[in-house]
């Protein structure tokens, strides 16, 4: 669990100087043909807390991609964006095909680690409330026979 505590933590100390990210941006849109300028202002947005700028990132370092520039840095920073959006199916395919490019990356296996006790987490919150879902029926049709039994013996 060590290993999930530690990317939170990570992704809580991140911040984003604001001025910086305004000037990358203006930067960017000058010369939207620089990609240099473009991943910048994408790894930036990543660090925000704000989900839109987080899908933001997405979205520009997923055309990164496409055009096969920076890929073992736009999958890490794709996948650690959805980890802090609680998405971590996607997350976990982002970092599981930087892990099949890069198998020696220790942060990618890091991050694989956190999402998969994440996942583990989730699966057992949805075991437990089918579980407790399951419970309350029973216990609602065990009181629907006792009620019907009360109005049919009177």
């Amino acid at each position: 669990m060590s290993e999930a505590v530690t990317i939170d933590e990570r992704i809580a100390l991140e911040t984003v100087d604001n001025d910086l990210l305004r000037e990358v941006e203006s930067q960017w849109n000058s010369d939207p043909n620089n990609k240099e300028l473009e991943l910048q202002y994408a790894l930036l947005l990543a660090k925000s807390h704000r989900r839109d700028c987080k899908k933001k990132a997405i979205a520009i370092l997923s055309r990164h991609l496409m055009s096969r520039s920076y890929t073992n840095e736009c999958l890490y920073t794709i996948s650690l964006s959805y980890y802090a959006l609680h998405d971590y199916e996607q997350a976990r395919n982002y970092v599981e095909e930087l892990l099949r490019q890069n198998t020696d990356n220790s942060q990618a296996r890091e991050l694989h680690r956190a999402i998969l006790i994440k996942q583990q987490e989730e699966n057992k919150q949805v075991q437990d409330t089918v579980t407790w879902t399951a419970v309350g029926v029973g216990l609602a049709a065990i009181t629907a026979v006792a009620v019907a039994r009360a109005f049919r013996s009177k």
